[in-house]
């Protein structure tokens, strides 16, 4: 008797035991499918057919499956679940997504492109009373491509490829003006200030290529519009392919994909 007693006792607290473990595991099993889930707002990289490569804004790389069609450039939210951090690039699945390729969005690129437009009107127009605006557009415009700042409250990393693409190539008009036009400013800032602003033609040329590079690794009407603006900016500023052989630092890979771009403008 004192065995079968001995015995249910075991039995007893063997099953409290186990539902002691069950109530601790449940808050910790809900917390790692928490943890397994995410949102983030990025840039779609790249397209393939069951999944798609997002930077996020926080420049990180996310390898997504789906089966949804989006274009390289598209802005997007996407709450993605089996997200595993342990890869690289990230790797989840896309649960949902909201497009913000939308109108508002729209109307914001429209915004910075007149800026740009109105700072490269403003030099056709240079003269003592507009020196001290044009000036101060010219930093801000570089400021915006290259170290962060925001511009109608935006910075140049959360704009699509395509509406980079046109900012480039606007600044690298407006840097050649300013060289016209204010011969030495450049050189003066980057003299005074924190920031070098006398290299940057040659770092929103690397930059255009760069990024035409990446477009047209799928034939798409971003990188027709890259191609295009290349060609345009070849015309206009006499730019050879020596010109962009001597830009510093580049490696044989870089020149190579450059030169299969460099080759449809030709």
């Amino acid at each position: 008797m004192d065995k079968d007693i001995t015995l249910k006792n075991y039995l007893v607290i063997g099953l409290v035991f186990v539902l002691v473990m069950i109530i601790i595991a449940i808050p910790f099993y809900i917390n790692i499918s928490k943890n397994n889930r995410t949102t983030i707002e990025g840039v779609v990289e790249k397209v393939s057919d069951n999944y798609i490569v997002v930077i996020s804004k926080d420049t990180k790389e996310y390898r997504l499956k789906t089966k949804a069609k989006y274009n390289v450039g598209d802005r997007l939210s996407i709450n993605i679940k089996h997200v595993d951090r342990t890869k690289k690039p990230i790797t989840g699945i896309i649960e949902s997504v909201i497009n913000l390729n939308d109108d508002d969005n729209s109307n914001l690129d429209e915004e910075i492109i007149s800026y740009l437009d109105n700072l490269n009107n403003g030099l056709d127009n240079f003269n003592e009373s507009n020196s001290t605006s044009i000036k101060e557009g010219f930093v801000d415009m570089i400021d915006f491509i290259f170290y962060g700042k925001e511009l109608k409250g935006v910075t140049f990393k959360e704009l699509s490829d395509g509406v980079k693409i046109k900012i480039l190539k606007k600044s690298y008009i407006i840097d050649s003006k300013v060289d016209g036009k204010i011969p030495g400013y450049k050189e003066e800032i980057s003299r005074t200030g924190s920031r070098i602003y006398s290299d940057v033609k040659t770092r929103i040329l690397i930059s255009y290529l760069d990024l035409t590079n990446k477009v047209c690794s799928s034939e798409n009407d971003v990188c027709n519009s890259a191609r295009e603006g290349l060609r345009e900016l070849k015309s206009n500023f006499s730019l050879t392919w020596d010109t962009i052989k001597s830009l510093a630092g580049l490696g044989t890979s870089k020149l190579k994909s450059w030169y299969e771009i460099w080759k449809t403008i030709e």
